[in-house]
């Protein structure tokens, strides 16, 4: 399925040279796009957009934008892939290969105007592979201290939720502030070429940095891979591309989720939600 994504994408793509700017363009507003995830629909939550009048490549695009086109398109489908920042950073924009395209038949003119807002879905399970899941919805808390220098800070559940009826609340003050944990529950990897990204909801006034710990037999490494900057006030998903790093990794490793933060005394708080792996089925 990954293939095919690709494939897609190069189709698209491969006649980008056509398209030229008119005198009198066409406008469409492009909104931030929005994700449709079974019953829950979350809005304003992809802030890049590929544009493809197909069959040709038109360009990259931070959203809310108000884009021309070539009044010349005449009638043909707009395909619009969902990009995101990877690992969390807006000059890092990078088509999220687990969303399906987006389309809309437009019909372009002189001096025209569109307002859409695009809606994005994940391939279906059938193409997806997903080696570890953690939305916090059970009775215990999978996570585990990682060494001795972190402390008992307290881990609970909230209703404060980002998708369903709870999340994992961390409380921090001046005896306990350093965060080393790690997921209880290790997972395995397809090794064929397929991209891998990890999601993650936050919340909260403390930074995150995100990891793995993977081991091959005695063998046991921690690459600390990269720090994430939650909003105080609202949750924020955010995806971070995990494919150079298993690169790194023996093809028979197991993985965990690693997580570390110091509140150097302060009392913070954080939250976490929707967590999970994702990669193709080969």
């Amino acid at each position: 399925m990954w293939r095919y994504s690709v494939g897609l994408l190069l189709l698209l793509g491969c006649q980008s040279a056509k398209i030229t700017p008119d005198k009198y363009p066409f406008y469409l507003y492009l909104n931030k796009g929005g994700l449709i995830e079974g019953q829950d629909t979350f809005y304003d939550l992809i802030p890049v957009a590929w544009l493809f009048p197909y069959p040709d490549y038109y360009g990259t695009f931070s959203l809310p934008q108000q884009i021309p086109l070539p009044a010349s398109l005449g009638e043909r489908w707009l395909f619009i892939g969902a990009g995101v920042h990877e690992n969390g950073q807006q000059l890092r924009p990078q088509r999220y290969p687990f969303f399906q395209f987006d389309s809309i038949y437009i019909r372009t003119e002189p001096e025209g105007y569109l307002s859409y807002t695009p809606f994005f879905r994940y391939y279906a399970d059938t193409f997806l592979y997903k080696p570890y899941e953690e939305d916090f919805e059970g009775l215990g808390i999978n996570f585990e201290h990682f060494s001795p220098r972190a402390d008992s800070v307290t881990m609970t559940f909230t209703n404060d939720a980002y998708r369903g009826n709870q999340a994992l609340v961390i409380y921090f003050d001046s005896l306990n502030h350093v965060l080393e944990v790690v997921s209880s529950k290790a997972f395995t990897l397809q090794r064929k070429g397929s991209p891998t990204w990890l999601e993650i909801a936050i919340k909260g006034d403390i930074l995150l940095s995100v990891g793995i710990v993977w081991q091959e037999g005695t063998t046991v490494q921690v690459y600390n891979y990269v720090t994430l900057v939650p909003d105080r006030y609202r949750w924020k998903r955010i995806f971070i591309n995990l494919s150079p790093l298993i690169a790194q990794t023996p093809v028979n490793a197991n993985y965990r989720l690693y997580f570390y933060t110091d509140s150097f005394k302060r009392r913070d708080t954080l939250y976490v939600d929707a967590l999970r792996v994702l990669q193709f089925r080969p």
